[in-house]
Order: structure tokens, then C-alpha cells, then sequence
């Protein structure tokens, strides 16, 4: 059994890990490729005439060892009281996932996740809402869940992390690039920068630069993005974005799709981009001249 893995199984079995004045992540089953927070094998949809449930994750750099992660939830209630009872509320926990393996189940909206649950290099994080029977709340037939990209590192390297989060595109359309928006977060105490980008859903990538020459936005390659240190960089309409090339299929609404960015210091991370209609702005690339998907 990997170190990594040893460490997971560990920190499922313990009775309790307390963040202080924080969260504290109750014991759960240790399991392996819970695909779309189905833990036990069954999805609830939220009742008709409940409001549907919402979350977002968001991390921050720990400022001793490894992220402190906020659940940011809307609409649910976490009853640790009531667990194994039904409920007709839109209630219960969460369940929380790094790389697939469940760590446990999380009772309030913080929780610190440690460096040495993280491998070196991209990490997913993945959180699901549950009722109080263990059942992973969906709506429309998906589970309601959340995920984070995180990085992990060794000390020796000598950088530490880069959050990538709110990575977004619009809808594919026929013969058209995509473009990718995200906020990048450099928690490591160095400067970076963002020097390449790549998906397997496309044939290329580009990052780009939107510059406004009278009353006209042009848009441009760029060689790299600069990251400070302890600043947050946002790839937004109408400033730094990403371009994608050569769609293997048209993206729609509420797909989601993977990408890697690579920055000349903390080498590549990995975030999956969320698929949604407008957006903030208006980035119209129909004026992007020169670029096709033929």
C-alpha cells in the first residue's frame, strides 16, 4: 500500500479530526471511486417544493501546513443529531474525497485538509451533500457536489500552492474556439507564472490577451501570465483568458471538462472546467480574427 493511501486509511478510521473552533470530520467508510458522490449507491433528489441546495468550495493556503477548506453552502442544513434518521429537509452532511478516496463525512463549512493527504502535483478534492441516511442529494438526477483542484508539494521544493478555482466556458458552438476563464490564486511566497495550457478535449491551446484600440477589443497570444506572490489573478472577459482549439465534440451546458495549466514554478495543475451559459462580461470572440476550428 502507497504512503498515500496508508494515510487515508488511517485518517478514516480515527473517531474524530477537530479543526479548532473550526469542524471536525467524523470516522466514515474508506472507499474508492465514489463517481458522482453515489456512497452508498443511491442518489435523492430534492422533494418538489424545496429550494434545491447549492455548494462551492474555496481553499486557503494553511499558514503551518497544507489548505484550510471553507464549504461554501447554500440552502442545506448540517445535522449531525439526526444521522441514520429520515428526514423529509433538505439536511444531513457532507461527504469529503481526495483523489476518489473518501476521508469521511464533514458536520459544518471548514475543514483542514493536511500536506500529507496531498500527493505532489494535481489533486482533486471533492465534497457531495447527503441526507441523514448517507444518500448523496441530486437534482434533475445529479448529485449535488463541489470540486477543487488543489496542488500538492514537497518541502524540499521550495514553493508552495497554486488554488486554481471559478473555471468556467461557454456553451460550444460550430467551428468556434472556447474560451476558458478562472482565477488563479498564488499562496506560495514566490512569484510565477502561467506559461502553457492543455485539455484532452481539444486539439490546442493558447492563452490570450484582450487589448482595446479605439473603440475595438482585439484579442492576442501571449507567451505567459504573470502570478505574484500572494495575489489573485482572475482570466476574465475582456482581460487574460484561455483559448481552446480543435473541440473534440461541442461542449453544452453543464458538462464539464479537464484542463492543465502549467506554470514555470509550480509545474502543472490540474482544474475541471464548468460549462454554463453568459457569464460575466461580454466576451464576444466572433471578431477573433484568423481563428476556426476547420
Amino acid at each position: 500500500m502507497s504512503r498515500q493511501l496508508f494515510v487515508l486509511a488511517m485518517l478514516a478510521c480515527s473517531l474524530a479530526i477537530a479543526v479548532p473552533g473550526k469542524i471536525a470530520i467524523a470516522s466514515g467508510d474508506q472507499s474508492h471511486s465514489h463517481s458522482h458522490a453515489q456512497a452508498h449507491g443511491e442518489l435523492r433528489n430534492v422533494p418538489d417544493g424545496s429550494v434545491v441546495p447549492s455548494i462551492k468550495l474555496e481553499a486557503i493556503a494553511d499558514a503551518s501546513d497544507g489548505y484550510n477548506l471553507h464549504l461554501v453552502v447554500e440552502n442545506f442544513t448540517f445535522s449531525p443529531a439526526r444521522i441514520g434518521e429520515h428526514s423529509e429537509a433538505v439536511e444531513g452532511h457532507a461527504h469529503l474525497y481526495v483523489n476518489d478516496v473518501k476521508i469521511g463525512r464533514v458536520y459544518n463549512t471548514w475543514v483542514h485538509l493536511p500536506s500529507k493527504l496531498l500527493k505532489p502535483g494535481n489533486n482533486q478534492i471533492r465534497v457531495s451533500l447527503n441526507d441523514n441516511t448517507h444518500r448523496a442529494w441530486a437534482h434533475d438526477g445529479k448529485a449535488i457536489e463541489a470540486v477543487i483542484m488543489l496542488t500538492g508539494t514537497q518541502a524540499s521544493e521550495g514553493h508552495g500552492p497554486i488554488i486554481v478555482t471559478e473555471a468556467w466556458s461557454r456553451p460550444g458552438m460550430p467551428n468556434r474556439p472556447a474560451a476558458v476563464y478562472l482565477k488563479l490564486s498564488n499562496n506560495s511566497g514566490h512569484a510565477d507564472q502561467l506559461i502553457g495550457v492543455s485539455s484532452p478535449m481539444f486539439d490546442s491551446a493558447e492563452l490570450h490577451t484582450t487589448k482595446v484600440e479605439g473603440d475595438v477589443a482585439k484579442m492576442s497570444p501571449v507567451d505567459a501570465i504573470e502570478v505574484p506572490s500572494n495575489v489573485d489573478v482572475e482570466l476574465a472577459p475582456g482581460g487574460f483568458h484561455i483559448m481552446l482549439f480543435g473541440a473534440a465534440h461541442l461542449t453544452k451546458e453543464g458538462d464539464r471538462f479537464p484542463l492543465t495549466l502549467t506554470l514555470e514554478n509550480a509545474g502543472d495543475v490540474g482544474v475541471e472546467v464548468e460549462v454554463m451559459k453568459g457569464g460575466h462580461g461580454g466576451h464576444d470572440h466572433g471578431s477573433h480574427s484568423g481563428h476556426s476550428n476547420n
